[in-house]
């Protein structure tokens, strides 16, 4: 089973790092942490940052769209440098078309109060208060239909350790919006350029790009999100060894607890009782006695 699940998170950090407005979390998306992660294939990646390029670095049907959104993501268990060389990066696109109304997210992010970048150079940053709530921002363009490919980064050193999750539905945004952030990154811009696809294929809807097989794992029991462990069946030694150990419980049990009758009083009286001595008044005499 896949799902998508992104915490509302405030105090983000929107930043100009030379190429792009990236978003991070306070611990500058080291942490398993804040922003929220996708599971696939069994696999948890944690969102460590997103960014925007201005025009589209995907092409779909012909169609160049006004930005592209990356939602980068990398493989739990290979947090770090280590995740570049086991391909366990993983990117979802979210492209942007200029419409009518606004995106209520790029506004949040990168344009509050819809005021142009004046002053925005490498190195500047701020501080998003609201909390940022990507899942139902998202949520229209991620139950539709999504390419899939293995491919590289799009800035460089370009590795090609990519899993690529490029969604078809584009979300809205505003002509002033894009002439703002084309103020800030003017052509060429801050999108790489579309490439040929040089013979590579594209799976439409499948979590494995093509070429790529997932076998997923089946156990008893989960010891935890890696490790499991099957059920065995008992074999007749394992019973009869149970059985066994149950009656010498039993037996030990006994001899710790029951006591040991006094067989010198069994020959004094049946059943092994004897008289004791006698509690209080002795004799009993007439009513009259007593008063």
């Amino acid at each position: 089973m896949s799902v998508t699940k992104y915490h509302p998170v405030s105090q983000l950090i929107v930043k100009h790092n030379g190429h792009a407005l990236q978003v991070k979390d306070k611990l500058n998306g080291i942490s398993h942490l804040g922003l929220g992660y996708v599971t696939v294939d069994g696999q948890f990646y944690f969102l460590r940052q997103f960014h925007i390029h201005f025009p589209s670095e995907h092409v779909i049907d012909g169609h160049q769209h006004a930005a592209e959104l990356h939602l980068v993501h990398q493989a739990q268990n290979h947090w770090g440098s280590t995740a570049f060389e086991n391909n366990d990066i993983l990117v979802t696109a979210i492209m942007f078309d200029i419409g009518e109304k606004e995106s209520p997210l790029l506004k949040q992010l990168f344009l509050p109060d819809m005021i142009h970048f004046s002053g925005v150079k490498n190195g500047w940053s701020r501080t998003i208060e609201t909390p940022v709530d990507l899942l139902r921002a998202l949520g229209p363009v991620l139950k539709g239909d999504y390419f899939r490919y293995s491919g590289s980064f799009t800035t460089p050193p370009c590795d090609e350790v990519v899993k690529w999750f490029v969604f078809k539905t584009p979300l809205s945004i505003s002509t002033e919006q894009f002439e703002a952030f084309k103020a800030v990154f003017p052509n060429p811009a801050n999108a790489r350029p579309v490439l040929p696809m040089n013979g590579r294929l594209v799976n439409l809807n499948s979590f494995q790009a093509p070429g790529e097989t997932y076998t997923p794992v089946v156990a008893d029991f989960f010891l935890d999100r890696e490790r499991t462990r099957n059920r065995e069946k008992p074999t007749p030694y394992v019973i009869l060894g149970g059985v066994i150990g149950g009656i010498v419980l039993t037996i030990l049990i006994m001899f710790a607890t029951f006591i040991k009758q006094d067989t010198s009083a069994v020959s004094q009286s049946a059943g092994g009782l004897v008289a004791s001595d006698s509690v209080g008044r002795s004799r009993y005499g007439r009513m009259s006695d007593r008063m």
